[in-house]
């Protein structure tokens, strides 16, 4: 085999492989962002239930996931769960209301890739 025609099976393969991982969504930027969404929500989820076995109830939307971080004021049982809230993926702080807008305790959830509260792209666990 002469040196050209490696390196022409080289690009070959390359080419092969960018093609292949573009096509399958690989690496994608967006994805990774909204799997982090999910991954954030999720840690979001269990401290909030760590919240209400410790106090008895769920943070007031008012009070909001905040309630994490800093005592609201009045739990003598209250534990820091959070050093600071995450943002969501896109710098955007998560939504949380209480009680949730179909009968659940609470909802919540983040904007997205749009910032807009309704939109498809909103995020939440399932």
């Amino acid at each position: 085999m002469t040196f050209l025609f490696i390196v022409v099976l080289m690009c070959i393969a390359l080419l092969l492989a960018f093609f292949m991982r573009s096509a399958c969504g690989c690496g994608s930027g967006e994805k990774a962002r909204q799997k982090s969404a999910l991954q954030d929500i999720s840690n979001i989820k269990t401290a909030m239930d760590t919240f209400k076995t410790e106090n008895g109830r769920y943070p007031t939307t008012a009070e909001g996931i905040e309630a994490l971080v800093s005592n609201p004021g009045q739990f003598t049982t209250w534990t820091k769960l959070f050093d600071r809230l995450p943002l969501d993926p896109w710098g955007r702080q998560y939504i949380y209301r209480a009680p949730g807008s179909h009968g659940e305790p609470y909802e919540l959830y983040c904007t997205g890739t749009s910032g807009q509260d309704g939109n498809s792209d909103n995020i939440r666990l399932p």
